[in-house]
């Protein structure tokens, strides 16, 4: 469980404050669970009352094969409206050396849309080897913050196909 709490000066005090607590257990031997609830303000978004929640069920199965199950739920008030964001995945592996998945996205974020948004895609990782990944994407991505390895950035909606080959040397 974490606690967290910044008063931002800009022009005035913006003050945030975030619970956020996370449970992890395996079931059965074979499945690692994931549970995780959050629950902040955040002023200099605009967003009050925030409140997710979402699950990540990951499955082990023969000759070292995976299924991974992920579901995020977002609630959150803006201006005097209801914001909401699902998020829905699933992954198959094969040996940690090739991941195939689907995902899907819903969004009533009235900074993105008057009714409802939706992103569907697909994505393809392949490890070559411990120096090269090839990573094939198809369909919609949602744009916004993306973190790797400590390091965010902003991205921007995609669609389409998107092919990258990421080299460690």
């Amino acid at each position: 469980m974490n606690y967290t709490q910044a008063n931002n000066d800009l022009f005035k005090t913006y003050k945030y404050s975030e619970w956020f607590a996370e449970w992890a257990t395996v079931i059965f031997n074979d499945s690692d669970l994931k549970i995780f609830i959050d629950q902040a303000e955040d002023p200099l978004k605009n967003q009050s009352q925030r409140f997710s929640t979402g699950f990540l069920l990951d499955h082990k199965l023969v000759n070292r094969r995976g299924l991974a199950l992920e579901f995020n739920y977002q609630v959150f008030q803006r201006e005097g409206l209801s914001n909401q964001n699902y998020l829905g995945r699933i992954t198959w592996r094969l040996k940690s050396e090739l991941y195939l998945n689907l995902h899907y996205e819903w969004s009533t974020d009235r900074f993105l849309t008057s009714t409802h948004r939706e992103w569907l895609g697909s994505n393809i990782n392949y490890k070559i080897n411990n120096q090269h990944q090839l990573l094939l994407f198809l369909g919609q991505r949602r744009g916004g913050p993306a973190c790797n390895a400590g390091i965010c950035y902003e991205t921007l909606d995609f669609s389409e196909i998107e092919v990258r080959w990421l080299a460690r040397l």
